[in-house]
């Protein structure tokens, strides 16, 4: 059985320098006439990825074990996170991006691992509908009621995509993504529609409203972003939300339609990855390539630069 690679090691590849290709697997033959003819070379070829992972100190020794004796020096495979699929540099770290679990009704049940049906601050969140739009599963969110509070200011109500704060470091820089469109109602007496990012522990959420902008065209070209840095000192988490804020007191009734949300660790968004993803195929340390090289950085930070090989089965 291949061993795994360790979960105190990175899990994904830093973006910058990060290369990965298809599997070549043709082997071609010339005739005297006609065009070459194709063939397979073996039942299994697998794909090369390259790039460089930040460890620390105490992650390059135990990445030194792993090499040395749990692959006996990068001869024997492993399973490793898929680079393609969600778990390379690239990661969206939403346990349930896919809608799994939704159920329709009032309220309804959000997709596993979603919280914030029913009424909060007036406003009760339903589930309207489940469904495919331009290959994306959406969820129909109905926004209504009259939001209570403080006479002439606005309240919330808010999903949650995941049960607990992601980790998360200084510094870092997180992008919070998703398709959304109006399906119904209008956004009459709604003051924010947006995404929100918080550090944890909270200290303030960052966000973007994009009301003025949300209407009836396609889900594929209503994408909306935002990217939080982290702050410098005190982080050690992030949350993703989605938010609806309506005027006191006046009664506010739309229906969103929300699919792909989508939270990585880079400073814009990029293609949208479904979750949850346990792709771990077999890989091995590059048999033509060098083994791991790690150059120091400063302090406790290293690069190391590995080659790899992603058998498909």
């Amino acid at each position: 059985m291949p061993q795994l690679w360790p979960t105190s090691l990175p899990q994904q590849f830093h973006a910058d320098g990060y290369q990965d290709s298809f599997a070549d697997n043709r082997l071609t033959t010339n005739p005297e006439l006609g065009p070459a003819l194709i063939r397979s070379r073996t039942s299994s070829m697998p794909r090369k990825l390259g790039g460089v992972m930040h460890m620390s100190k105490a992650q390059l020794i135990a990445l030194r074990y792993f090499w040395r004796t749990s692959t006996l020096e990068g001869k024997l495979p492993f399973n490793f996170p898929d680079p393609v699929f969600g778990y390379g540099w690239r990661r969206n770290w939403l346990p349930n991006s896919s809608n799994a679990g939704a159920v329709i009704g009032n309220p309804g049940t959000l997709p596993n691992s979603w919280s914030g049906a029913g009424v909060q601050n007036g406003i009760n969140k339903s589930v309207m509908g489940i469904g495919v739009e331009d290959g994306y599963q959406y969820i129909d969110l109905r926004y209504s009621g009259v939001p209570t509070g403080t006479a002439g200011s606005w309240n919330v109500a808010e999903i949650l995509f995941h049960p607990a704060a992601l980790t998360a470091a200084s510094n870092q820089s997180w992008t919070a993504s998703l398709h959304a469109r109006l399906i119904g109602g209008s956004v009459d007496n709604v003051s924010h529609v947006r995404i929100v990012q918080y550090d944890n522990p909270v200290t303030v959420g960052h966000a973007i409203n994009f009301k003025d902008l949300l209407d009836t065209d396609l889900l594929k070209d209503q994408r909306y972003e935002q990217t939080l840095k982290m702050p410098a000192a005190g982080v050690n988490g992030t949350w993703m939300r989605f938010q609806v804020y309506g005027m006191v007191g006046l009664s506010i009734d739309l229906t969103i339609r929300l699919a792909a949300p989508q939270l990585e660790r880079h400073d814009k968004a990029t293609a949208y990855m479904q979750t949850p993803n346990d792709a771990n195929p077999i890989a091995r340390f590059a048999a033509g390539g060098s083994p791991p090289q790690p150059s120091h950085l400063g302090g406790d930070r290293w690069a190391v630069m590995m080659e790899l090989e992603i058998f498909e089965l």
